[in-house]
């Protein structure tokens, strides 16, 4: 019966019958009472869905592109196939053939110079082909830059 009631005698007879009863506890799970209470505690959404659905769509994804690797590998092989083939059937062409367009580095490139550098590194400030040649114009006189600071100019800012 309920502790909180002043008078037992105001209950109807209806009333007095639910307060006599008690559950018997053969049949009672408590620990399956108790998770059925919670999940039916909690509010039901949309969420529980979006998992199988990613784990889905990402399935469905690497599938397609296992399908087109598989494909682009295909591709790739019978390319080279018809390269070998192709290769084995073209006509070696002679040793002694020259080249349409042979490169010719100046005299100050930067092959050239490397290549005079290696032989003769300890003489080469001294012999060197860029100290040899004329400037190829006339050398344009420094403009006068205003820069917030000046190396040999004020320190203050301007």
């Amino acid at each position: 019966m309920d502790a909180n009631l002043s008078n037992p005698d105001d209950l109807n007879e209806l009333e007095r019958r639910l307060a006599n009863w008690t559950p018997t506890p053969q049949g009672l799970n408590t620990d399956a009472m108790l998770f059925a209470a919670g999940r039916a505690s909690a509010p039901g959404s949309k969420t529980r869905l979006v998992w199988p659905m990613v784990s889905g769509g990402l399935a469905v994804v690497i599938v397609f592109l296992g399908i087109r690797l598989s494909a682009e590998r295909a591709e790739r092989l019978a390319l080279l196939q018809e390269l070998d083939f192709r290769l084995a059937n073209t006509p070696v062409a002679p040793d002694d053939v020259t080249p349409r367009h042979l490169y010719e580095p100046g005299a100050t490139a930067y092959i050239v110079l490397r290549r005079d550098w290696e032989q003769q590194p300890v003489e080469w400030p001294l012999n060197s082909r860029v100290q040899a040649e004329e400037p190829p114009g006339p050398i344009v006189p420094e403009v006068n830059i205003l820069r917030a600071w000046q190396p040999h100019g004020p320190r203050e800012p301007l």
